[in-house]
C-alpha cells in the first residue's frame, strides 16, 4: 500500500482549499500571460517557466496590478471623453443660441407675403424632398413636376379614347358576333367548302413557285454584288490619293527644272541659238576670271630681288 497517498492529502480540508486556491490563482495567472504575449507576440503561446510559489505570487502580483493600472486608464480615458463632450458642448451652445436668435429676428421681420413665400417654400422642399432647397432648384423641380403632369394627363387622355372605341365600336360589333355564335341556328357558310380548295390550290401553287423565287433573288444578289465590286471602295479611294500625291510632287520637281529654262525661245532651233550664245559669254566669262585670278596671284605675289 505505499503507492497511495498519505491521509492528509486526501483527507484534509485545508490541503484541498490550499490546493484550489493555487490553482485558481496559476489559471488567473496564465490567462493574464497568454493574453499579454499573444497581444505582443500574435500566434505564439507563453515559453515554459518554473512553477514554484514565489514565481506564482510575483506573477500574480503584477496581473492584480496590471489590471488596476488597466481600470485606471479606462477611467482615466472615460473622464477625458466626457470632458471633451462637455467642451464641445459648451463651446457650440453660443453657436446654437446665436442662429436660434438670428433666426427668430429673421423670422419677426418678415412680412405677411415673406411669411407665407418661406412656408410654401418650406412645404415644397419636404414634399419634394429636397434637402438644401433654393429656389432655382425647386424651379427646376417645379417644372419637371409640370411636365410629368402633362404627360399624364395625355395618357389619360389616350386611355379615354381608346375606352370611348372600345365602348362604341368594338365591344358592339364583339357582342354581334358572339350572339351570333350562341344561336342554334348557326351554320358555317355554304361555299366553305370551295374557299378550302381554292385556299389549298393557292398554297400549292405558291410552293411550286418557291424554288424559282429563290433562285431569281439570289441572281439579283450576284447582280447587286457585281454592282457593287465596280464601285470603289474607301481603301482605293485612299490609294488613289497617295498616288495623286506622288505625282503632284513629280510634277513640282519638273516645275521648278524647267524654270531654268524661261526666257528661251519657243521655236528649237533659235533656243539652241540662244543656248549656244549663253555659252560662249559663258567661256569668255570663266577666262576673263581666270586672267583677274592670275594678275591678281602674280600682283601679290611677292619678288625676290636680284642679286
Amino acid at each position: 500500500m505505499t503507492h497511495l497517498l498519505p491521509k492528509n492529502a486526501i483527507f484534509s480540508p485545508s490541503v484541498a482549499r490550499i490546493a484550489a486556491s493555487t490553482a485558481r490563482d496559476w489559471n488567473y495567472v496564465d490567462s493574464w500571460l497568454a493574453a499579454k504575449y499573444r497581444s505582443a507576440f500574435p500566434g505564439r503561446d507563453p515559453p515554459e517557466f518554473e512553477r514554484t510559489p514565489e514565481t506564482l505570487k510575483a506573477l500574480h502580483a503584477l496581473a492584480s496590478f496590471d489590471e488596476a493600472a488597466g481600470e485606471d486608464r479606462d477611467a482615466i480615458a472615460a473622464a477625458e471623453a466626457s470632458s471633451l463632450e462637455e467642451v464641445n458642448a459648451a463651446r457650440d451652445a453660443p453657436d446654437k443660441q446665436l442662429r436660434d436668435a438670428l433666426l427668430e429676428a429673421v423670422e419677426d421681420s418678415l412680412t405677411a407675403e415673406g411669411a407665407a413665400a418661406l412656408d410654401v417654400m418650406s412645404a415644397l422642399a419636404v414634399s419634394t424632398g429636397t434637402a438644401l432647397p433654393s429656389p432655382i432648384d425647386l424651379g427646376h423641380v417645379i417644372a419637371d413636376l409640370q411636365g410629368q403632369s402633362c404627360e399624364i394627363q395625355q395618357m389619360a387622355s389616350r386611355v379615354d379614347a381608346l375606352l370611348n372605341y372600345i365602348r362604341t365600336e368594338a365591344l358592339p360589333g364583339v357582342n354581334s358576333v358572339l350572339r351570333g355564335l350562341e344561336q342554334d341556328g348557326y351554320d358555317h357558310p355554304t361555299d366553305l367548302a370551295r374557299q378550302n380548295l381554292d385556299s389549298q390550290r393557292r398554297i400549292k401553287t405558291a410552293a411550286s413557285r418557291l424554288p424559282a423565287i429563290q433562285d431569281q433573288a439570289a441572281a439579283a444578289a450576284a447582280t447587286d454584288l457585281l454592282r457593287l465590286e465596280g464601285v470603289p471602295s474607301l481603301a482605293r479611294i485612299m490609294a488613289d490619293e497617295n498616288e495623286y500625291f506622288q505625282l503632284l510632287a513629280v510634277k513640282k520637281d519638273l516645275d521648278a527644272q524647267l524654270t531654268i529654262f524661261q526666257g528661251l525661245p519657243t521655236d528649237m532651233h533659235l533656243a539652241r541659238a540662244e543656248l549656244d550664245n549663253l555659252r560662249t559669254d559663258l567661256e569668255k566669262m570663266r577666262g576673263e576670271r581666270d586672267e583677274t585670278f592670275e594678275s591678281l596671284v602674280e600682283r601679290e605675289t611677292p619678288r625676290k630681288p636680284r642679286q
